[in-house]
């Protein structure tokens, strides 16, 4: 079928407008009665789907060729060359959006040229830009080893003694190009040997720690930052990586590439987890001092927009230390950066759970009813958590029907993980038990799941939705808040 072609997989990808320059591109550069460009007018009336009936190839080959018979080999032909011309004008369209690819190219054309003034021009230029903000991305170092190679190419080409070469600053920019990369790779590696259980071999690792420890002070921001990045993760034991990386990303904000701050900040992220895993619960308020720090620095927007991952989890940690006032706060000014399509559905949703944080019942359940969402695991908190709101309210009728419809949900769902097969097996025998009973149902999943929260797998569920502590307040009696604020202190106390 035509439609499984490379040719109509890539027609497909470009946009309207990409489709309208490749049509003019097409035009000003082939004649109109080039076979392949007779082909492209004809596809392109089945734009932006491609999936017509009508889009055969023997049709399109009647287009083509007209009175012809069928010939697959010229159909072919004529496919495989348009596609071609297509990958041609999308290189070009690519080199014409990367200014640092142009004037790299054309340092290269004027040096070859002998063109000093035009090559020292382009060169001012790319100096220039060079030190506007949020520079330092993935290929920084790269291409600044690619423009002293140009320049080292001119002093040669001179042949003037008198010009000390520029081997230093070669060797410098190709040396800080590997370390980031090299300490990126590093620290991409490990985090998903942990994920995996898959073992890495690391050539050089250790090599290139004992390097930095020795010549740290000599290496720009990134490096130490991708740096300590990696100590975070080889040396998770000393808290003081983790200071140093986290100071050093939000001290160079304005020079960092917003993807590079993204990493970075993952990286930051993931180690507070980590110790919060251990059961370190003081990076509770540290993750949330980290979330804190990059709204104010607005480096958890993305073109304005905040990831509903990020609001939730800022509204679970809140509200886990019992900041009410300012999570709430939180909650009604920056849902308007979430996308708008889920923007109501999720407002109510966290405002949801920050009532249930208060032991404010009967706020909750009104709220629930107005959240409509797509997301699986988003309707099964929901769902949960109406669940526990009538068991708080002390509602049993309508606490057997919503126990129903969690057991339905969790049933239907595929590959459970650990946690949620013993929820799914609790609720099973819930309805049937009395107050006694019940009581003993808790305490069984309670121990289950402390079991499961020591599971490298499973620990991630009990970071956001502390059903253990949920569980010792049923059992003890007291305040869920209260439960969680004595594990901290107890915690410190160590």
């Amino acid at each position: 079928m035509m439609q499984d072609s490379k040719l109509i997989g890539l027609l497909k990808a470009l946009s309207k407008k990409d489709l309208a320059q490749l049509g003019k591109y097409f035009q000003f550069h082939y004649r109109k009665t080039n076979n392949a460009v007779v082909l492209f007018n004809h596809l392109a009336d089945f734009a932006p789907d491609f999936n017509a009936e009508d889009l055969d190839k023997e049709l399109a080959y009647k287009q083509v060729f007209k009175s012809k018979s069928y010939n697959d080999n010229v159909m072919r032909r004529t496919t495989s060359k348009l596609l071609e011309m297509c990958e041609e004008f999308i290189a070009l369209n690519q080199l014409q959006q990367n200014e640092k690819a142009k004037k790299l190219a054309l340092m290269r054309f004027y040096n070859e040229q002998g063109l000093d003034k035009h090559f020292k021009s382009v060169y001012r230029t790319w100096e220039k830009e060079q030190q506007q903000a949020g520079q330092i991305d993935e290929l920084y170092f790269f291409n600044q080893f690619l423009v002293e190679q140009e320049i080292s190419n001119q002093i040669f080409r001179q042949q003037d003694r008198s010009v000390e070469p520029n081997l230093k600053s070669i060797s410098k920019e190709l040396d800080n190009f590997y370390l980031m990369h090299k300490l990126k790779i590093c620290c991409s590696s490990i985090n998903y040997q942990l994920l995996s259980n898959t073992q890495y071999e690391l050539p050089l690792m250790d090599e290139l720690v004992a390097y930095l420890k020795k010549n740290e002070a000599k290496q720009p921001p990134i490096v130490c930052a991708y740096f300590y990045a990696l100590l975070t993760l080889v040396e998770s034991d000393n808290e003081m990586h983790f200071r140093k990386l986290s100071t050093l990303l939000f001290a160079n904000t304005q020079t960092f590439h917003p993807d590079e701050q993204g990493d970075l900040f993952v990286l930051s992220q993931n180690y507070c987890i980590k110790r919060i895993n251990k059961g370190d619960e003081k990076y509770l308020n540290e993750l949330l001092e980290l979330y804190k720090t990059g709204l104010d620095n607005g480096l958890l927007l993305k073109k304005g927009f905040l990831s509903p991952l990020d609001y939730k989890n800022i509204v679970t940690l809140g509200t886990r230390l019992q900041f009410f006032e300012w999570t709430e706060n939180f909650i009604k000014t920056y849902s308007k950066h979430l996308n708008q399509k889920i923007r109501d559905s999720y407002y109510h949703y966290n405002l949801a759970r920050l009532y249930f944080g208060k032991k404010d019942f009967n706020q909750i359940l009104p709220l629930l009813n107005k959240v409509e969402h797509q997301e699986v695991f988003v309707m099964l908190d929901v769902k949960v958590m109406m669940m526990k709101t009538y068991y708080e309210l002390g509602n049993i009728d309508l606490l057997e029907y919503i126990i129903k419809s969690v057991y339905r949900f969790f049933a239907k769902m595929e590959d459970l993980n650990m946690v949620q097969n013993e929820v799914l097996k609790f609720l099973r025998k819930a309805l049937y038990l009395n107050d006694t009973e019940l009581r003993k149902a808790f305490l069984k999943l309670k121990n289950k799941l402390e079991m499961l929260s020591e599971h490298p797998y499973e620990k991630r569920s009990f970071l956001y939705l502390d059903l253990i502590s949920w569980l010792e307040s049923k059992l003890s009696g007291k305040h869920v808040g209260v439960i969680i604020r004595e594990k901290f202190e107890k915690r410190n106390a160590k």
